[in-house]
């Protein structure tokens, strides 16, 4: 976790408590031992999620998994704080953990939003990564997340130049590896080469099966 972390954590806390209406001594208790001094940091990275509730209703199709919860936690409190902040301000944002387990980890960008007319972009993550290992798992996450800070729009990207996606894929995972999630993409990178060594392997026996259903 960053230093940043329970600073801006603690700021938060007693600009709401203000905001509230509670008495100021009651709100520098609040701060302090919300906490425990730094001492409490699952509790902090916890409330880290918070940050992501925009408009949407973001967190409510997450939230029942609570590994997944933990390690999406773990890769808030690990981005540099100009991160966090530009990604927590953008508010067009849906993290979704959906049951379909065939499902891609992927942005996809829905017609206009009701959001000063911005397009929902949704990050959906299967419901399989919550077996992954928790490198992998920090990794897919972190990659994602660069996405979002990088402001990619894949379906735009892909009507207009079809070599788009590849690039920005690759920057997603220069951004994470920056952000110093260096082993984590790494893990990610054998995951995809074991699945499209797998796909490979999989393409002859459906032409087999495609050939058979013709004869």
């Amino acid at each position: 976790m960053k230093k940043w972390v329970l600073p801006f954590l603690e700021r938060e806390t007693r600009k709401k408590a203000r905001e509230m209406g509670i008495p100021k001594e009651e709100v520098e208790e609040l701060a302090n031992f919300r906490y425990e001094h730094g001492k409490n940091a699952e509790q902090a990275l916890d409330d880290l999620l918070d940050y992501l509730n925009y408009e949407f209703g973001t967190w409510g199709l997450l939230g029942p998994n609570w590994r997944f919860r933990e390690v999406f936690a773990s890769v808030l409190g690990d981005l540099p704080k100009e991160a966090f902040d530009k990604i927590r301000r953008q508010r067009n944002v849906a993290y979704i953990l959906p049951m379909d387990d065939y499902a891609e980890t992927k942005i996809v960008n829905m017609p206009k939003a009701r959001h000063k007319e911005e397009q929902l972009k949704i990050v959906t993550f299967p419901r399989w990564y919550i077996n992954k290992p928790d490198k992998s798992l920090r990794g897919s996450i972190a990659h994602e997340l660069a996405h979002i800070y990088l402001g990619h729009d894949f379906r735009q990207s892909v009507q207009k130049h079809p070599k788009t996606r590849d690039e920005q894929e690759a920057e997603a995972d220069r951004t994470a590896r920056k952000w110093g999630f260096e082993k984590e993409i790494d893990e990610l990178e054998k995951d995809r080469a074991e699945v499209q060594e797998q796909h490979r392997k999989t393409k002859p026996k459906e032409k087999e099966r495609k050939a058979d259903s013709i004869a």
